[in-house]
């Protein structure tokens, strides 16, 4: 017999708990060892899910340890890092992993915890001395499938050196490697919105590129089709302030082009909006 589905209370509960501790997390990076910090949260979780039945006590605990033990590996590996804003690297997947959360709740209206999870892993292949094999071994195969979706490969980065590949064709790599999995691929969209979001910290040439990058591999009419509609609306506000025609004739290598390509994908970006209006914050104004 098949096992009935949770309910989207169930849903919205689990995701609710979850949001509330990756926050807490973020808050309380550096503040105390993660050992201190998971006791903590386990033992106000076990309080939390008292007016639940039994089986979904068991269900959300085990969730949170699996979230906790991704947490605690990548913070282990992103230890002495730092991004391009100066915060410690960790912020960043745990961006990754909220976002994915607020998707789930707002847009989705379904729990998946798969993504959130790769969310916090997604770069520790790829940024650290972390492996494949370490990946499975602690948190499974799937896992693996997922974060090696969202990995870049080595070769690319040679070919980059030697001119063979462009920043634009490397992106579009990086889509297509997502793209094998819808999880992988709401995972992408979780990191390259953090990174639009963070895209200031970057020098104007670069702003330009990522942006234009993004619009140019497919990800407008994909977030659709994901219902990712949070992306979308940082995607536009993003073009507005950076791909203006002063930015463009200074950073673009065929203006003309790049201000055809900025046009229409607002326009699609509207059009999108407009239709699924009833899922957008509703203080955006497009």
């Amino acid at each position: 017999m098949e096992a009935p589905k949770p309910s989207p209370e169930h849903d919205q509960l689990f995701l609710s708990k979850l949001e509330e501790v990756l926050l807490f997390l973020k808050e309380s990076y550096g503040s105390r060892s993660v050992e201190e910090l998971e006791e903590e949260i386990m033992t106000k979780a076990k309080t939390d899910v008292q007016d639940l039945n039994l089986q979904k006590q068991v269900e959300f605990l085990s969730l949170l340890k699996q979230v906790l033990s991704a947490y605690k590996y990548a913070a282990e590996k992103h230890a002495h890092q730092v991004r391009e804003s100066g915060e410690p690297y960790i912020m960043h997947p745990l961006y990754v992993a909220m976002n994915e959360i607020y998707h789930q709740k707002h847009e989705k209206g379904l729990y998946n915890e798969s993504p959130i999870i790769a969310a916090l892993l997604h770069d520790t292949v790829e940024d650290t001395d972390a492996r494949f094999t370490d990946i499975n071994a602690q948190f499974g195969e799937r896992m693996e499938h997922l974060v090696t979706n969202l990995t870049n490969k080595p070769e690319w980065d040679e070919w980059k050196k030697k001119g063979m590949l462009t920043a634009s064709e490397k992106s579009a790599l990086q889509f297509i490697n997502a793209i094998k999995d819808d999880d992988s691929l709401a995972v992408k969209f979780g990191d390259r919105m953090h990174n639009l979001e963070t895209i200031r910290h970057k020098e104007p040439k670069k702003q330009v590129q990522k942006i234009l990058d993004t619009l140019r591999v497919g990800l407008v009419s994909q977030a659709e089709k994901m219902e990712e509609y949070h992306f979308l609306t940082q995607l536009y506000i993003t073009i507005k302030r950076y791909l203006t025609d002063e930015n463009l004739e200074l950073y673009s290598d065929d203006v003309e082009q790049a201000k055809k390509t900025r046009d229409d994908a607002l326009e699609e970006i509207r059009a999108i909006l407009r239709r699924h209006q009833d899922k957008i914050a509703p203080k955006t104004h497009l």
